[in-house]
């Protein structure tokens, strides 16, 4: 059988490192860094890593606001967010939230299912490094910024950070 990636299920190509503490917050104290084969654009290096922040959603509505108004206490703010409504009823909220705040995208699909919406949210991104989260994240101000940040090393493609709820 084929190595899968700790993150995602998909095909592993390369090794997962050891885990290391980052000194910035209990929620983002942990990251796991993916050595891949493949290797995104070299302006990771200046620092002009572009990133598009993915949320699927499916009958929440009211939640997905609240993500984007937490997200908006970022240290280093997603260059774009895309979101991907599965839900039946409309969402005012995200309708009026991403006509005001143009890097939102609000994107509503009839499909429902997980690996769809993610799909039809990177079709829609644009970013050299895509995070994906869930639509009810309560994220630490600094998590944009600590995934960013470990994309300068040139053997990362891949990273996930700790997840911490109660």
């Amino acid at each position: 059988g084929s190595l899968l990636h700790p993150f995602c299920d998909c095909p592993a190509i390369g090794s997962v490192q050891s885990s290391e503490t980052t000194p910035f917050s209990d929620e983002m104290r942990l990251f796991r860094r993916c050595t891949f084969q493949k290797e995104i654009p070299d302006k990771r290096e200046e620092g002009n890593v572009k990133l598009s922040l993915l949320i699927p959603t499916l009958n929440r509505i009211g939640v997905v606001y609240n993500v984007l108004r937490h997200l908006e206490h970022q240290t280093r703010k997603a260059d774009e967010i895309v979101i991907v409504d599965q839900t039946e009823m409309r969402d005012h909220l995200l309708e009026e939230y991403s006509a005001v705040h143009p890097e939102v995208k609000y994107i509503r699909i009839r499909q429902k299912g997980l690996p769809n919406a993610r799909n039809v949210a990177v079709a829609h991104s644009t970013g050299d490094v895509l995070l994906f989260v869930d639509d009810d994240i309560v994220p630490d101000p600094e998590m944009i910024r600590v995934h960013v940040e470990n994309y300068r090393d040139p053997s990362v493609s891949g990273v996930g950070g700790a997840v911490r709820g109660g």
